[in-house]
């Protein structure tokens, strides 16, 4: 039966050969596995990346549009400001010149009923005269 040991042990070590070289070829398969996996991450990674930065970009470019939107709309609301004020102080003239015209206008009124005489026994519709008879 030694010879069967010896048989035996030989192949053992056989065995373990081939399985030596089986975890070889299966960690070779498993990193390149995991070289694949790790450039997809990375792949993936940059391609959101470099979404986030043409978004960033988009938004900066959207923010100095709107920057100058606001710019321009400060101007106008200064400019309609000023317009208002003018306006304001040629209202205000306007209302005392009318307060002015509508007070000489309640005056002369008043004046002209001053100067109005009643005549009584008169009738409104006289009767045909002639040419020459007067009042």
């Amino acid at each position: 039966m030694p010879p069967k040991r010896k048989d035996k042990e030989t192949t053992d070590d056989n065995d373990e050969l081939v399985s030596l070289k089986m975890v070889k070829v299966l960690m070779s398969q498993q990193e390149s596995a995991f070289k694949s996996l790790l450039d997809s991450l990375i792949k993936s990674t940059i391609a959101r990346v470099d979404g986030l930065v043409k978004e960033v970009a988009d938004l900066k470019a959207s923010l100095e549009y709107s920057q100058k939107d606001i710019a321009e709309s400060g101007k106008s609301i200064k400019q309609n400001e000023k317009t208002i004020a003018a306006i304001t102080v040629e209202l205000t003239s306007t209302k005392t010149t009318l307060d002015k015209c509508h007070n000489k206008a309640t005056y002369l009124e008043n004046q002209s009923r001053r100067n109005n005489i009643r005549v009584i026994g008169i009738q409104k519709n006289p009767t045909k005269r002639g040419k020459n008879q007067r009042l």
